[in-house]
């Protein structure tokens, strides 16, 4: 696990690409938020009905449910983000026939 940092340092590894969790997060079932760029909002999300994903941050859960993800004020304001080596694949997001 990396050092812990601020929702602005954990928004600037998002849009490098990393993928980042809040410290309780990964204790308790390893769920983490990534960026969806604009460039890659084409490709259907699993969850979309075969729609485009939005472009933005998704969460992904540990049962591997990808859904799109809002901070809340304490998400925001708290200093206990991390990076994690969690890459989403592309074959995560296509649409697989699933509904959530």
């Amino acid at each position: 696990m990396t050092r812990p940092c601020a929702f602005e340092e954990a928004l600037y590894q998002l849009k490098l690409g990393k993928s980042v969790a809040r410290t309780h997060w990964l204790d308790e079932d390893w769920s983490y938020v990534f960026l969806v760029p604009k460039a890659a909002a084409q490709i259907p999300h699993k969850h979309s009905n075969g729609y485009p994903a939005s472009a933005g941050i998704w969460m992904k859960l540990a049962n591997d449910t990808i859904m799109p993800w809002i901070p809340s004020t304490q998400d925001l304001l708290t200093d206990d983000w991390h990076v994690v080596n969690q890459p989403v694949r592309q074959d995560q997001l296509v649409n697989q026939g699933k509904t959530p």
